[in-house]
């Protein structure tokens, strides 16, 4: 008896010494995540303030130090000279404003100025510093009068933002709450479409991190990974067009016939009935688009982060020697409009796929003349995007080739 009680005393005692360790192991873990989180926002900053020299050359010069230190030095062409832009705002405790052009700002204690990029954001705490944007260029007047034992300036990337902080510390009761420094990012888009884009961007950043080592691969990833999570629109929506076609290889034989003999007022009010007898709205043919605006926020974000993620420049995949910027293979003498004076291989690649795609598209449920109309479109489709794309980075079109490749097979699964 005693030694069955002594045999439960050691097996008590080994359960609780195994539950002791788990316990210290997982306080040391937790621990120890605390403080490489520390030393990440220790780290994100002091690398990048401004030496006094710097800042004086910012207040000499306000206009070229943003020039060299801030603003996109690539020379995009059409819609990607949005890149090229510098945005000023003012930071305040709870929000951010956007600075006009001509406003005059003077910066108050606990408010920053931020000039901020595609990469790289410029933040000044300058107490009495008088500034303005004349005509997109920063203006500093006047500049002797500020005290430089006050001043504190970084320049830091986008992505350091969320680390970023204006204390010495982490925020406490008693002390001034951090700024919101992270709202400058994706700052020009809608709050819940840049909320979505800091979600995608986390999302590539997670890819490259855990699965693949690549960003090319990752961006591949990142494509698939939302083809299959919009699967269900995609499926909704081809039920729908599958629908729209029955009904207008329906309607087809008595609309033509209303058209050939009636005129007018009259002619309306038969197709009317016409579409009244069969139980559908005039505008029946609209229900497909409902799966396409549901796309477009996530398109938006995807994109709008592949193009400002400082992460991705000086990335190569296969012959992209930077996927920050277009793949440029031949340069031409003679610049052409909105394209500019570049070859770009990824828009080409990215619209043969499309046409590939298209001249495979098939519908058995609408009539020969309805799918060629719909054929029609998609080419015409094919060619606006090869424009509109030509000149964004190669991030981006990569994307969508690899999304049109996804959508190609996805159209021979999901047959209309």
């Amino acid at each position: 008896m005693v030694s069955t009680f002594l045999h439960r005393t050691d097996a008590t005692n080994a359960w609780a010494s195994q539950q002791a360790r788990t316990h210290r192991k997982k306080v040391f873990g937790l621990a120890t995540w605390i403080l490489i989180w520390i030393a990440n926002i220790a780290n994100a900053t002091p690398a990048d303030s401004l030496d006094r020299e710097h800042f004086a050359d910012l207040l000499a010069s306000p206009g070229m130090f943003v020039d060299d230190q801030i603003r996109e030095k690539f020379n995009f062409s059409g819609l990607a000279t949005f890149y090229q832009s510098v945005s000023y705002y003012l930071i305040n405790q709870r929000s951010i404003e956007q600075i006009t052009t001509n406003e005059k700002i003077v910066l108050e204690d606990q408010q920053w100025f931020a000039a901020v990029g595609r990469f790289m954001v410029l933040l000044v705490s300058a107490p009495s510093l008088t500034l303005r944007v004349i005509e997109g260029q920063l203006q500093l007047d006047p500049p002797l009068s500020v005290n430089l034992d006050n001043v504190r300036a970084r320049i830091i990337f986008k992505n350091q933002l969320t680390l970023f902080t204006s204390s010495p510390g982490i925020s406490v009761s008693g002390l001034s709450p951090p700024l919101p420094f992270d709202q400058l990012r994706y700052s020009h888009l809608w709050a819940p479409f840049a909320w979505l884009s800091k979600v995608i961007e986390a999302t590539l950043v997670g890819i490259q991190a855990h699965l693949v080592s690549n960003w090319g691969w990752a961006i591949v990833l990142l494509s698939l990974f939302i083809k299959v999570l919009l699967l269900p629109v995609s499926i909704k929506t081809v039920e729908l067009q599958r629908q729209v076609s029955k009904i207008q290889a329906q309607l087809a034989p008595k609309l033509a016939t209303i058209k050939a003999e009636f005129s007018g007022e009259d002619a309306h009010n038969r197709l009317m009935a016409a579409h009244s007898n069969i139980g559908v709205s005039p505008f029946y043919a609209l229900k497909p688009i409902s799966g396409s605006l549901i796309q477009i926020p996530v398109l938006i974000a995807v994109f709008n982060a592949l193009a400002e993620m400082p992460q991705l420049d000086g990335q190569a995949f296969f012959w992209i020697s930077d996927l920050a910027y277009p793949d440029v293979i031949i340069v031409l003498n003679q610049a052409l409009p909105f394209l500019g004076s570049n070859v770009n291989l990824l828009p080409l690649l990215m619209t043969l796929v499309t046409v590939l795609a298209t001249a495979l598209f098939s519908n058995r449920y609408a009539t020969v003349s309805e799918v060629r109309r719909q054929k029609r479109n998609l080419y015409l489709m094919a060619a606006a995007f090869l424009v509109v794309f030509y000149s964004f980075p190669a991030a981006m079109v990569l994307y969508w080739l690899s999304t049109n490749i996804f959508h190609t097979f996805q159209q021979h699964w999901l047959k209309i």
